[in-house]
This record gives structure tokens, C-alpha cells and sequence, in this order.
């Protein structure tokens, strides 16, 4: 039961099929009057919210409690309403009951606001807080001066309040128009594909294996880390990876995970300001996740330039796991490479 009613719920939510069937049987007038009778209670509840919160205390209470009074006579309006979900076979009438037709008795009692209340779905727990507040409210005197407004005012305040809250959102949907309806529909249906987007995205995000660049050398200049490899991929072109004095060897860039390489861009070092360094023939080797080699070239910077310009490499790797640079010969006492770039 409890299923078939949430299913219920959520289905009513998506659709408002039978909010909408009872839209069509209310009368345009008594409709207008309903929202009319919503917009003055909106209207006098913000207005005393603002006069309290600004410290207008006596006169906010006011305001509000009359924003509730007028709030409870648009909640008898529901009783011309009709209750969605109310349409459908009727059940078999008693022998002795009247014509379908019939106009009720005149001596027949209105219904209290308790049941108009709770046949509009108010649920108990507001239902309780909306009879609480009315049974404070009835015949209480209100203090006039702010000075004279005490904690017991404090509380009518807020729970006048949040009761007026609970029928203005109850008042709400019987005042809409089927054309209302409609386009609250689509707001709500909206809402639900951007919230669909948004969680796709945070679960991409979530389960996605992070792009990371390791970098390993074959050996850099000096003790510390001041020349390493790692240099050829901090986007910094004023640092730079260095072998020692005279020496050949390699730097190599794994990726995690694999991805495609169209071009591979290489900044050839220069060692500033001592313009000393700079590599000469070198290998560029690009491999895929098994290990094989999915492209290999070989070139030569012809000079040691004070401002190395770019060199681009184009290829067409579908799926590179690493790419290592080797220095063959060196200008001056050594090499090493300033940047390496790649663009998928």
C-alpha cells in the first residue's frame, strides 16, 4: 500500500492529470475569486513579515494575524472546490436515498475546515499546527505598542506564521488555471532533466580515471631537482630539464590513462641567461598501452638559438601511453629540452 501510494504520488507530481480534471470543473468566477482572495493573503503576510523584521513588531503581529484570518476564509472557499482524484464511478446509492439531482437538504450543515482541510490533502501534522494556530488567535488581545509585544507574542507570531504558510501553499494549485497547471508542468519536468544532467555530470566526474602525467629521466644535472624532468611539463618555458656536462640520455612522460596524440611539441632549451646548453640530434618515441611503438622520428636543432621557437611533430597515435624523448648530441657542454606539449 504504501508503494502504490508513493508510485501515486510521484505519478500525480509528473502529471497533475487529476489536478488538472478538477481545474476543468471549476467555474472561472469562483476560480478568480479564489485567487484574489490568495493574493490578499500573500500579499498582507509579507507585508507584516517585513514590518516585523524590521523591528515594527506591534503592527507586524497584526498584519499577520490578519493575513491568517483572511488565509483560513480562502481555505472554506475549497469547499466549492473540487477534491482531485474525487471523479470516477459512483458508488450504488441506499433505496431510500434521494435523487442524484436533488439539491442538498437546507438544513444540511456546512463542512468544518478541519474536513475541507484534510479532504485538500493537508496533511495532519500541518493540519494540527493550522487548528493550534487558529484556537491561539480566537479572541486573544494584541498588544499595541512594540514595547508591550513578550515572548508569548513571539510564539503566536511564528506559528500564525507557518500556519498561513501551510494554507497558502494548500490555496495555491486550486487558484491555477488549467493553462497554469500546464506550465508549472513544464517547469517541474525541466527542473528534473537539469537535475538528470547535473547528477550524469557529478557521476562522470566521480567514476572518471584522472588524466596524470609521470615523467622519469635517465639522469639531470646537479643534486637536487632544480634541472629534473619533470621541469619539461610544468608549462613554465624559463625552466628546463638538463643532463649532465656532455652527457646522452632520455626523459619520458607515461599518461594515465592512454589517449590519442595528433602532434608533439618540443621547446628545445637554450640554458639561459649562460646560453651554454641546448640538445642537437635527438629521438622522439611514442608508445602505446601494450608497449609497442606507435611512432618514431628523428630530427636535429642545426643551432644552440638564444630563443628556441617551438618545433611540431604531427602523428596520428590512437592511443599513447608514453612518449620519450632521447638527446643523441648536445650543443656547447650539454642538452636537455625546455617543454614537451601534445594536443589530442
Amino acid at each position: 500500500m504504501l508503494f502504490r501510494a508513493a508510485v501515486g504520488s510521484w505519478r500525480e507530481y509528473l502529471t497533475l492529470g487529476q489536478r488538472r480534471q478538477a481545474a476543468g470543473r471549476v467555474p472561472d468566477d469562483r476560480r478568480r475569486r479564489l485567487s484574489r482572495a490568495l493574493s490578499v493573503v500573500r500579499q498582507k503576510g509579507a507585508a507584516g513579515e517585513s514590518l516585523w523584521s524590521h523591528g515594527h513588531t506591534a503592527e507586524g503581529l497584526l498584519l499577520v494575524r490578519e493575513a491568517f484570518e483572511r488565509a483560513l476564509a480562502a481555505a472554506a472557499l475549497l469547499s466549492e472546490v473540487p477534491v482531485p482524484g474525487a471523479a470516477g464511478p459512483a458508488p450504488t446509492p441506499p433505496p431510500d436515498a434521494p435523487p442524484p439531482d436533488a439539491p442538498p437538504p437546507e438544513d444540511a450543515p456546512p463542512p468544518s475546515l478541519e474536513v475541507i482541510l484534510r479532504r485538500h490533502g493537508l496533511g495532519k501534522r500541518r493540519l494540527r499546527a493550522v487548528l493550534a494556530a487558529r484556537d491561539d488567535a480566537v479572541g486573544r488581545t494584541l498588544p499595541e505598542t512594540d514595547a508591550e509585544v513578550g515572548p508569548g507574542d513571539t510564539a503566536l507570531y511564528r506559528s500564525l506564521t507557518a500556519a498561513r504558510r501551510h494554507l497558502e501553499r494548500l490555496l495555491r494549485l486550486p487558484a491555477m488555471t488549467k493553462r497554469d497547471l500546464v506550465s508549472l508542468l513544464v517547469g517541474r519536468w525541466v527542473g528534473l532533466f537539469l537535475l538528470f544532467l547535473l547528477l550524469v555530470v557529478v557521476a562522470w566526474w566521480a567514476l572518471r580515471t584522472p588524466p596524470v602525467e609521470q615523467v622519469v629521466d635517465s639522469g639531470h644535472l646537479g643534486l637536487h631537482d632544480q634541472y629534473a624532468g619533470e621541469k619539461v611539463i610544468d608549462g613554465d618555458p624559463e625552466t628546463r630539464w638538463l643532463l649532465p656536462d656532455r652527457a646522452t640520455g632520455w626523459v619520458e612522460l607515461t599518461l594515465s590513462p592512454p589517449r590519442p596524440i595528433r602532434t608533439v611539441r618540443l621547446l628545445n632549451t637554450s640554458n639561459p641567461p649562460w646560453h651554454d646548453r641546448a640538445t642537437r640530434g635527438y629521438r622522439l618515441e611514442v608508445f602505446g598501452p601494450d608497449g609497442e611503438s606507435a611512432h618514431a622520428s628523428e630530427g636535429e636543432f642545426e643551432r644552440l638559438e638564444r630563443e628556441p621557437q617551438w618545433l611540431e611533430i604531427a602523428m596520428s597515435v590512437p592511443s599513447a601511453a608514453r612518449i620519450r624523448f632521447t638527446v643523441k648530441s648536445h650543443h656547447a657542454l650539454g642538452g636537455g629540452l625546455a617543454e614537451i606539449e601534445w594536443q589530442e
